[in-house]
């Protein structure tokens, strides 16, 4: 659906949907800073099965970015996209959103498994409202 040049590097967004305006103010961010994004749904093409593009999205990207909140640690999908990332041997960056902290990831066992190992350096505000942080971490 998407088409992107071999050396193009393309960033995938796992976020629950709930917390889908955040998905898509990072999506332009990242856009508007020259950089290729995977995003559900725009990335499947109509008709297609989220469970066969996901996956296939999975495999051209670069770079997972998640999305971490109450919302995306009870999504099955993003508990499901970390997992196929880390088997992938995908970068993986944990961006915490508004009202969601480190400890917060510790109360769910399954990402605190998932990002064990993992730096989390950055929360959706630091990205938005300083750009040298924007930077660095783009």
């Amino acid at each position: 659906h998407m088409q992107w040049k071999k050396s193009d590097e393309v960033i995938f967004i796992s976020y629950s949907t709930k917390d889908e305006y955040h998905a898509f103010a990072l999506k332009a961010l990242i856009e508007k800073n020259k950089k290729q994004v995977w995003i559900a749904p725009d990335g499947i093409p109509e008709g297609s099965d989220y469970a066969c593009a996901i996956p296939a999205a999975l495999r051209i990207s670069s770079r997972v970015v998640v999305l971490l909140s109450h919302n995306s640690a009870n999504s099955t999908w993003v508990r499901r996209e970390i997992g196929k990332a880390i088997s992938n041997n995908k970068k993986i960056d944990g961006i915490l959103l508004d009202g969601f902290t480190m400890e917060d990831i510790n109360q769910y066992d399954h990402f605190d498994f998932l990002f064990e190992g993992i730096q989390i350096k950055y929360s959706i505000r630091d990205l938005f409202e300083n750009k040298a942080i924007l930077n660095a971490w783009l």
